[in-house]
């Protein structure tokens, strides 16, 4: 049993919280949280959220999961990564560009009979285009705000 004060780490609210004390250094300690970071890291190739072609060149930090349960009695499709009971698919993301653009994203799904991978990478697709659009807006309004101080 986890109560609910403070959030428990199970939940997309509860492991934002953690990923973010890992980026603050606070994970015990800042030599800690940077190893526990470069473990995120470290994977032969990236699944689900962090398959999304628009993260190919930026450092992603993720930890994804899934937890499905079929019920036979059910007429619906079921299998590996389908289940027709609940089918969780979870991930944790901080995503690092190298123009700057830093942010991070937990994601909880439960898409019922299907293999939702592929959502995930388009959401990803969808979130990181949104952000670094709002990132580029922001860095254009301070450039001209930086070029219009100059010339006063």
């Amino acid at each position: 049993y986890v109560g609910s004060k403070g959030g428990s780490i199970g939940t997309p609210k509860g492991l934002m919280k953690y990923m973010l004390q890992l980026e603050q250094g606070c994970v015990i300690d800042e030599v800690s949280s940077l190893e526990i970071k470069k473990l995120l890291y470290m994977t032969d190739r990236r699944i689900r959220y962090a398959y999304s072609p628009r993260l190919n060149n930026a450092a992603v930090y993720f930890k994804s999961g899934s937890l499905y349960s079929c019920d036979k009695s059910k007429s619906t499709p079921c299998g590996k990564y389908m289940g027709n009971r609940y089918n969780y698919m979870n991930s944790i993301i901080t995503v690092e560009h190298t123009d700057g653009t830093n942010y991070m994203v937990c994601l909880m799904s439960n898409v019922l009979s299907k293999n939702s991978a592929g959502d995930h990478m388009y959401l990803a697709s969808a979130i990181d285009k949104t952000i670094r659009s709002i990132n580029d807006t922001s860095k254009d309004s301070q450039e001209f705000n930086s070029e219009n101080s100059d010339n006063n």
